[in-house]
C-alpha cells in the first residue's frame, strides 16, 4: 500500500473518531462533504472499491437537506464504507507478513469485529500498549488469512454479523495450524450460555465489552505470556527431537573422485542438498584423482559405509584401478561404487561391472537422473 492510501485511511479514521467520540450530533453538510472528498481522492489513488461505496452512499443523500445525525445513525449509515476501508487497509496479506518481519519484536493481535467505534477504540488502546493490531471487519477474510498472519492473539466480537461470533470462533479453531494461539471472545453481555459455548468452541477467555481497560490489558498480557511459554516449549522440544533424529540418522561417507573441479562442485552440491537422502547424515569429501584418494586412506578411517563416485579417466590412477583396489579390500562390501565417466563402450561398461561397480553412468548426465540414481543407491548402502 503506497503512502497516499495510508494517508487517506489515516484521515478517514481521524474524522470518524472525532465524530463518534465527541459529544453532540453531526451536521448533514459535513457528512456530505466528507463523502464527496473521498470520492474524488479514492479513485485517484487506486482505492476504487471504497470510492464506489462512497459514491453509492452519497447518492442516498440530498446535498441541501437540513439534518443532524446521531452517532448511532452515522455509524450504521457509514458501515459499508468503513468496512471497505478496513478491507483496503488489510487486503494485502503478503504486505502484512513483510511488515511483521520488520516489527517482529511486537506482538500481533488480530481483532475481528464490524463494530466501527469498538474497532477504533480497541485498536488505539492496544497499540498504545506496544502491540501491533490488525482489525478485520470481514470474518471470512479473517479465517482465510489467519495462518498467514500467524498472530499472537485473536479477539472476536460475539456480536459480529448478527451474533455470528461462535461461528467465527469454530471456523478459526478448525483451520488454525497453531492451536495454541489464544482466542478471546468479547460480548456486550456475558450470559451463562455465551460463556459455556465460547469455552466449548475453543475460546481461551471471555470478556465483556464494557470491561475496564486496565483489566483488559492484564488479561491480554496473560494470554500473550501463555503463548510465549508454549512457543518456547515447542521450540525446545523441536531442538531435542531434531538432535535425536540427527543422532539416529544413518551415517554414510561419500567420496567424489574426479579431476574436473566443476564436476566435483556439482556433485557435492547435488548430494548435500538432495531431499531424496535427507534421512541420512552424509560426510562428503572430494579428491582430484585416484592417487590422491588412495594416498589419503580416508576410505579406511570410518566404520560407517561408503559411497564412492569414480571418474573413469584421471591422470593418476584412473577409476577402474581405484575400483579394483577397493574390491580387493577384506571389507569391500561396505563400499558402494558408482562409475561416472565418458567411457561409453560396451567393453568398458562390462569391465566395470565385472570389477564390482554398483552402477555405471556416462557423461554428460542429467542432474535429476543422477540424483534419482544416487538416492536409490544410498538407500541400499549396507
Amino acid at each position: 500500500m503506497n503512502k497516499y492510501k495510508q494517508t487517506l485511511i489515516k484521515n478517514i479514521r481521524k474524522q470518524l473518531e472525532a465524530w463518534l467520540n465527541e459529544p453532540g450530533t453531526i451536521d448533514h453538510t459535513e457528512l456530505y462533504r466528507f463523502l464527496h472528498s473521498i470520492i474524488g481522492t479514492a479513485a485517484t489513488i487506486g482505492l476504487d472499491r471504497a470510492g464506489d461505496t462512497a459514491q453509492s452512499l452519497m447518492g442516498q443523500l440530498e446535498e441541501s437537506e437540513q439534518r443532524e445525525w446521531s452517532k448511532a445513525e452515522l455509524q450504521q449509515f457509514l458501515l459499508p464504507l468503513i468496512s471497505n476501508f478496513y478491507y483496503e487497509e488489510y487486503t494485502n496479506i503478503d504486505e502484512i507478513i513483510g511488515q511483521r518481519q520488520e516489527i517482529k519484536l511486537k506482538k500481533l493481535i488480530v481483532l475481528i469485529d464490524d463494530d466501527t467505534s469498538l474497532i477504533m477504540y480497541l485498536k488505539d488502546v492496544l497499540e498504545e500498549n506496544g502491540w501491533s493490531v490488525i482489525a478485520i471487519a470481514d470474518p471470512e477474510r479473517a479465517v482465510l488469512a489467519i495462518n498467514k498472519l500467524n498472530p499472537d492473539c485473536v479477539i472476536i466480537n460475539f456480536q459480529i454479523n448478527g451474533d455470528r461470533g461462535q461461528e467465527v470462533l469454530m471456523s478459526l479453531r478448525g483451520i488454525m495450524e497453531q492451536p495454541h494461539i489464544p482466542v478471546v471472545m468479547m460480548s456486550n453481555g456475558l450470559s451463562k450460555e455465551i460463556r459455556s459455548d465460547s469455552f466449548r468452541n475453543g475460546a481461551d477467555d471471555v470478556i465483556v465489552t464494557s470491561i475496564e481497560i486496565g483489566e483488559l490489558i492484564v488479561r491480554i498480557k496473560r494470554q500473550l505470556e501463555r503463548k510465549r511459554a508454549i512457543d518456547e516449549l515447542i521450540h525446545q522440544t523441536k531442538n531435542i527431537l531434531g538432535n535425536q533424529n540427527r543422532n539416529n540418522k544413518k551415517i554414510i561417507n561419500v567420496g567424489v573422485v574426479d579431476d574436473d573441479p566443476i564436476i566435483q562442485t556439482m556433485l557435492t552440491d547435488l548430494i548435500s542438498k538432495s531431499k531424496m537422502i535427507e534421512e541420512f547424515t552424509l560426510n562428503i569429501k572430494s579428491f582430484t584423482d585416484g592417487m590422491e584418494f588412495y594416498d589419503s586412506k580416508w576410505y579406511l578411517e570410518s566404520e560407517h559405509p561408503y559411497l564412492i563416485i569414480l571418474d573413469g579417466m584421471m591422470p593418476r590412477m584412473d577409476g577402474l584401478e581405484v575400483l579394483q583396489m577397493l574390491r580387493d579390500l577384506p571389507n569391500q562390501e561396505k563400499y558402494t561404487i558408482i562409475m561416472l565417466t565418458t567411457r561409453k563402450s560396451g567393453q568398458d561398461i562390462a569391465r566395470a561391472i565385472q570389477l564390482g561397480a554398483d552402477d555405471y553412468i556416462t557423461k554428460p548426465f542429467k542432474l535429476l537422473d543422477l540424483e534419482s540414481r544416487l538416492g536409490h543407491l544410498i538407500k541400499r548402502v549396507k
